[in-house]
């Protein structure tokens, strides 16, 4: 989750077109590439929030976020509270984006 996944390398190696790997991918998983990668993004940030006492910063950057303002806005976006809000009460759990 560390690196940058981007659609057009995953689109090569099952050798589509990226127009049509998005569509495929949609088509069966019901999200876009973009957003299936961002949601297993805060997944992964929720489990090192539950379970380890890194920081806030450090989950961002392990989980594959640019920065941690980038995870913060994600966080919100997608579960509508911030990492720390999470992390402070303890909510965190990790099952389909329903961190708290």
């Amino acid at each position: 989750m560390d690196r940058p996944i981007k659609i057009n390398d995953l689109a090569k190696i099952c050798d589509y077109s990226t127009a049509h790997f998005s569509r495929l991918f949609k088509a069966r998983t019901g999200r876009t590439p973009h957003r299936y990668v961002l949601e297993r993004r805060v997944d992964f940030a929720c489990t090192e929030l539950r379970t380890s006492d890194n920081s806030i910063s450090d989950v961002a950057y392990m989980a594959g976020f640019s920065s941690q303002s980038h995870m913060t806005s994600t966080f919100k976006q997608l579960i509508g509270k911030t990492p720390n809000e999470l992390r402070v009460s303890g909510a965190v759990q990790t099952h389909q984006l329903a961190c708290g």
